[in-house]
C-alpha cells in the first residue's frame, strides 16, 4: 500500500487496526481490532487452516506465505468457494475491510456484488482490487497496468509485437484491453473457444482454441506469450498450458495474474 492514509491497494487484502494487536505465529495470524466506524472490538478468527470457521486466529490454508504485516495493515489470503462469494463479500463489509484483492476465479462474477465500478474496471469488465469507501465497496483493475508495467520493467517493447495470451478470463481480459492497441497483433488462445472469441471481438483481436496444431501455428512466429490461466499457479508451479518444445529462443515468456 502507499500511503495508509489513502488506503487503495494493489495486490493486498488490508484490514484498517487503529489500535490493533497482531500476532503472527506458524502460518496463523491473530488480529484484533477496532472497527472503522467506531464499534466493540472485532477479533475475526479461526480454529484450524483447514475450515475457516471460528475462534482466535485468522488462518490461510494453501498459500506458502499467507500472512504479510506492514504497519498498522494486515495481508492475510483467504480461500473463498465459487458458492461463498457473496458471503465474503458481506463479511468484509461487516468487518470494516479497508479493500481486498481479488484472484481466479471471481474477477468476473463479483461485479454484480459491488456499489460501484471505476471506468477502467467497467470498460475490462473485470475487478481485481476493491475498496471499501465508508461502506460503498468500488472496483478498480490494476492487472491492466500491472501486466504493462511488469514487461516495460523486464526491457520487453510491446510495440510492434505478436503477442499469444492463453486464457480468457479475468486476467485475461485486462491484460488484451491494455496490450491489443499497443501491439501488432494479439492472438486469444482459450480452451472454450467461445469465451477467446468474445474477448477478441472486444478488443480487436484473433481468436482460437488450445489444440496442438493452433498453438504450434500461433506460437511459430509469436514475441511474446503470456500465460492468463491458472495452470502453472501455486501448487502446481511446474504445469503448463503450453508444451515446453513449443517455445523457441528469443520468444518473451510472462505469467499470469
Amino acid at each position: 500500500i502507499a500511503d495508509p492514509a489513502n488506503p487503495v491497494p494493489l495486490g493486498s487484502l488490508w484490514v484498517d487496526f487503529g489500535m490493533a494487536d497482531i500476532e503472527v505465529k506458524d502460518g496463523y495470524a491473530y488480529v484484533s481490532a477496532l472497527g472503522n466506524k467506531g464499534g466493540g472490538l472485532g477479533i475475526v478468527s479461526v480454529v484450524s487452516p483447514t475450515n475457516l470457521v471460528a475462534v482466535g486466529y485468522i488462518a490461510t490454508p494453501g498459500y506458502p506465505k499467507g500472512v504479510d504485516v506492514v504497519g498498522d495493515y494486515a495481508y492475510v489470503a483467504f480461500r473463498v468457494r465459487a458458492g461463498e462469494l457473496a458471503k465474503a463479500v458481506d463479511g468484509m463489509r461487516a468487518l470494516g475491510i479497508v479493500g481486498f484483492n481479488v484472484t481466479i476465479p471471481h474477477k468476473v462474477s463479483i461485479i454484480p456484488l459491488l456499489d460501484e465500478l471505476d471506468r477502467l474496471a467497467e470498460a475490462i469488465g473485470a475487478v481485481n482490487t476493491v475498496v471499501n469507501r465508508s461502506g460503498r465497496l468500488v472496483g478498480y483493475n490494476t492487472d491492466a497496468e500491472g501486466a504493462a508495467r511488469a514487461l516495460e520493467e523486464a526491457g520487453f517493447d510491446v510495440r510492434g509485437a505478436k503477442v499469444v495470451m492463453v486464457g480468457a478470463g479475468g486476467a485475461a481480459r485486462a491484460i488484451a484491453h491494455r496490450l491489443a492497441p499497443m501491439a501488432r497483433e494479439l492472438v486469444i488462445l482459450n480452451r472454450t473457444r467461445d469465451r477467446a472469441e468474445e474477448l477478441a471481438r472486444a478488443v480487436g483481436a484473433r481468436a482460437g482454441g488450445l489444440s496442438r496444431a493452433e498453438l504450434e501455428a500461433e506460437l511459430r512466429d509469436a514475441d511474446l506469450l503470456i500465460n492468463a490461466t491458472p495452470v502453472g499457479m501455486w501448487p502446481n508451479v511446474d504445469d503448463s498450458p503450453v508444451p515446453a518444445h513449443m517455445l523457441r529462443e528469443g520468444m518473451v515468456v510472462s505469467g499470469g495474474l
